[in-house]
């Protein structure tokens, strides 16, 4: 089994990334938009610097590179192409109230000093909630409020049954510190 977490911008990317890493798999680093991939290493967490290095404008070898239990994140849009490469994926979306994305957004560029352009994919990625065998989590009620019914179904979804305790790795997960963590957060 491999995934692809697939999210609305900072609707908990990296911290959906954080739990699956908990719950035993492993995270490629890579991080798909459409027509690119990033290979996104983390060299200063404290100061949440993103060191972020363009890997290739041809996606397709990244995406057969994926092996068994690893997993992948982006923003992509349900389109025949994405839709092909991901036929062999559990896919996990990620979505967020707009508002509240664009006001992270800001927030987050003001803390950190990127200059973020805000980003048409909160728009797209909803639309992936009618592909079939995709499973949507909602980020304040179902990862930072530890919708623990959910995210035992989410454990169901990937390895077929519940393999960890979903209250103690997603407040483990909480407590990290990830790529884009708001420091508003604890």
């Amino acid at each position: 089994m491999k995934a692809f977490i697939c999210s609305m911008p900072r609707s908990g990317t990296y911290l959906m990334a954080k739990l699956l890493t908990l719950w035993g798999m492993t995270n490629t680093n890579y991080h798909f938009s459409e027509g690119f991939v990033e290979h996104r290493t983390q060299e200063n967490i404290d100061r949440q610097r993103l060191d972020i290095n363009e890997v290739n404008s041809n996606t397709q070898d990244f995406w057969h590179s994926i092996g068994h239990n690893q997993f992948a994140v982006g923003h992509l849009a349900p389109e025949c192409h994405n839709l092909e490469q991901l036929k062999s994926f559990k896919r996990i979306v990620l979505i967020r109230d707009h508002t509240e994305i664009d006001n992270s957004l800001r927030s987050w560029s003001q803390l950190t000093g990127y200059d973020i352009k805000l980003l048409d994919s909160h728009k797209i990625i909803p639309d992936w909630r009618w592909v079939p065998d995709t499973f949507v989590c909602e980020f304040n009620r179902d990862l930072i409020g530890i919708n623990i019914g959910k995210l035992d179904d989410l454990q169901r979804y990937l390895f077929g049954k519940v393999t960890h305790c979903s209250d103690a790795t997603m407040q483990l997960a909480q407590a990290s510190m990830t790529f884009t963590k708001s420091s508003s957060r604890p």
